[in-house]
């Protein structure tokens, strides 16, 4: 028996689809372990959401364009776990096309998730660049008192 499932293109989102989407990225991050968010609020600039409910009306696949700058959007997806391989990214990205033929779009991905990189690796999608975050705790750093610099202010 088919599946029966529906897209939904809309600029915000409902409190209803806001709470099952950052469910969705939750899980998705937690399976993952990845730390990718999804952009739900109006702050967030998206131009737009894409959602893929199946025939109980539950999101099983989500994504969003976020305007980078002139030429470039930037795409950040989500399928739950159990729905993955069968299209549902495909699908929801066929549709997003259409609403910038034109525009470059970036693919953020955190972490090596198997599945993320399939499905960019099945785009023909090059990586960009690649970024590195330094942290650096302050409250469990100790230095000695020959490392720390001294300076006054005239």
């Amino acid at each position: 028996m088919a599946t029966s499932l529906t897209i939904i293109k809309t600029p915000r989102l409902t409190e209803t689809q806001k709470t099952s989407v950052l469910s969705l990225a939750a899980l998705c991050r937690q399976k993952d372990r990845i730390s990718l968010s999804y952009p739900v609020l109006p702050e967030d600039d998206i131009l737009c959401h894409y959602l893929l409910s199946d025939s109980h009306g539950r999101i099983v696949s989500v994504l969003g364009l976020i305007p980078f700058d002139s030429s470039t959007v930037e795409c950040t997806a989500f399928t739950h776990p159990d729905c993955r391989r069968k299209g549902y990214f495909s699908r929801l990205l066929s549709h997003a096309l259409k609403s910038c033929p034109d525009q470059d779009i970036l693919f953020p991905v955190s972490g090596k998730c198997q599945d993320t990189m399939a499905a960019l690796a099945s785009l023909g999608a090059e990586p960009e660049c690649l970024e590195y975050q330094m942290e650096l705790i302050l409250s469990d750093y100790n230095p000695s008192p020959e490392s720390v610099f001294h300076s006054a202010c005239c």
